[in-house]
């Protein structure tokens, strides 16, 4: 797993840059964390991939203040329109998302308090990059095919 903190929107096209850079390092990389702005950090978790289909959820981050009441999570993939959905502001993941293989990911998280402001969101850029392995082969056998003297 890989951490990178940044303190301003500034940071994150240089942590996207990483994160796009990363992509050929380990083939088990599926878990990328960045930490950019509050509410916190967004844990993007690629859950399976079945043919060109890769679905995903967000875990969400621990809540900063205890007046947020609840929380807006925004998620785009690729050229599609953004999902906005209005979670509770104990949610600690996303129902699931899905795209294409190699498709864009933008994720946004905004703390919403008990009179209605706004934090400012964190976002995180990602891709749906197959990192699955095929499965294992099965068992092999040895066939014997004659004898010499």
């Amino acid at each position: 797993m890989l951490w990178w903190n940044a303190y301003d929107r500034t940071n994150a096209e240089s942590l996207r840059r990483i994160a796009d850079s990363c992509e050929g390092i380990d083939a088990s990389l599926t878990d990328i964390r960045f930490s950019l702005s509050y509410p916190g950090a967004l844990t993007f978790v690629k859950l399976e991939m079945t043919m060109s289909q890769i679905s995903f959820k967000v875990l969400l981050p621990e809540l900063l203040d205890a007046d947020v009441v609840k929380r807006e999570l925004t998620v785009q993939v690729g050229a599609d329109a953004p999902v906005i959905t209005e979670l509770d502001a104990d949610a600690t993941e996303s129902d699931a998302y899905s795209g294409e293989q190699d498709s864009p990911v933008h994720l946004s998280l905004t703390d919403i308090d008990d009179v209605g402001n706004r934090s400012e969101a964190s976002v995180l850029d990602a891709l749906l990059i197959d990192t699955f392995p095929p499965a294992k082969p099965g068992e092999m056998s040895l066939l014997e095919t004659g004898e010499t003297a």
